[in-house]
């Protein structure tokens, strides 16, 4: 009796554990689906577990809820890329709509400004979200990554017809950004936005660095740039066999040349949308012209930008450091827009304490970003340009 016993309980513990295998395959990760296209309807039983769609291009949204859940969802054919997850907490079962489409097809306003601050919306989408009823909780988070254009300082904001865009309060983290709505509106519009000001180190340097370098490529047209290139002597690179012709005159490579030169500071993901190459493909191009010293890179924040190669390009004074201090990259903007501008001035216009500001201009004059002019009494702030020692220095 107690052999029989025995074997009894392990048939019982085997019966349960190939029931949860077989039965509640959400306990293991998730109910995977994968959708053929881009618009799926399902029915989703409360403390099921996660959700996780698969739509083409990439496309992924996961839901979890502890109600039964009717759902009708659909991703824009156009868009790539999208991670975005819903946590619904609610006491009934409802039904909901999840629209994802692009931006551009229904807003025209893209930009938010919120005191001193001002957001974009780079994230090219927004979700249209329909119920039956007010859901009580809803959690709504995005993947940080490059690939859809989400940073881990992204916020969320919801529509309304009468105010436009409000920001909503935002979780932030460097794997996700996170919203939660309570007592939601049965009929709302989503997005995310991204900082272009205080924040984002990259907007800034992008368009302080644009300036310098767009002033260089004034003295040096396209075609006067690859003449430059190619009277420069340099030795030859042993990883590649091509002459500085065989580099140059690639239509490939010929575009992406042109493309940095006309937006100095541009990034991987920009040149990967207009080259239309596969990623594969751009990096080895990329790398075939900075091994050659036809383009630079840097690292800025958490962006990889290109740029025309100069031999004394101000990108290389601008020191990493320095990307990761909001104020200085806030007084060096002022500087770059309101040339002959002063401390005083500045610590007005930023509410900050004079020593500060002393503080950060030292900075910046000793990664030689600026210069001042003592006029009377007042020392004046100018972007340290130096555009024809520059040119000078390259020829």
């Amino acid at each position: 009796m107690k052999t029989q016993s025995r074997y009894l309980k392990i048939i019982l513990f085997l019966t349960i554990c190939l029931v949860l295998l077989c039965g509640f395959p959400f306990a293991f990760g998730g109910r995977p689906v994968n959708v053929n296209g881009f618009m799926k309807q399902d029915r989703i039983k409360g403390g099921e577990g996660w959700v996780n769609y698969s739509f083409k291009e990439n496309n992924n949204l996961d839901i979890i809820s502890n109600v039964d859940l009717d759902v009708d969802l659909q991703f824009n054919a156009q868009l790539k890329n999208r991670h975005i997850s819903f946590n619904v907490t609610d006491s009934a079962s409802a039904t909901i709509t999840i629209d994802t489409q692009l931006f551009s097809e229904r807003f025209s306003q893209n930009k938010i400004k919120q005191a001193r601050n001002r957001y974009q919306n780079r994230w090219g989408s927004y979700i249209h979200i329909q119920t039956n009823r007010s859901i009580d909780i809803l959690e709504i988070s995005v993947i940080v990554n490059e690939s859809q254009l989400v940073a881990s300082d992204a916020i969320w904001a919801i529509y309304n017809e009468t105010e436009g865009w409000t920001l909503l309060n935002t979780v932030q983290s460097d794997e996700s950004v996170n919203t939660t709505i309570t007592s939601t509106p049965t009929d709302i519009f989503l997005s995310v936005f991204a900082p272009v000001l205080n924040t984002t180190p990259f907007i800034l340097i992008g368009s302080i660095v644009g300036v310098v370098i767009i002033s260089l490529t004034i003295l040096m047209s396209k075609a006067e740039y690859r003449e430059y290139v190619r009277n420069r002597i340099i030795r030859q690179p042993m990883k590649y066999t091509l002459s500085i012709d065989d580099v140059l005159e690639n239509e490939n490579r010929s575009k992406i040349i042109d493309l940095i030169i006309d937006s100095p500071g541009i990034h991987f993901n920009e040149l990967l949308r207009q080259t239309e190459l596969s990623p594969g493909n751009l990096v080895w191009h990329l790398d075939v012209l900075e091994t050659y010293r036809i383009i630079g890179k840097k690292n800025v924040g958490q962006y990889l930008i290109y740029f025309p190669y100069y031999e004394h390009n101000p990108m290389s004074n601008i020191n990493i450091k320095l990307s990761k201090s909001d104020t200085t990259l806030q007084i060096l903007s002022l500087i770059e827009e309101n040339p002959g501008t002063y401390a005083n001035e500045i610590a007005d216009k930023l509410d900050l304490d004079h020593k500060t500001v002393k503080y950060h201009i030292e900075k910046l004059k000793e990664n030689e970003l600026i210069e001042d002019k003592k006029i009377g009494r007042k020392k004046l702030l100018y972007p340290h340009l130096n555009i024809n020692k520059l040119y000078k220095n390259n020829n």
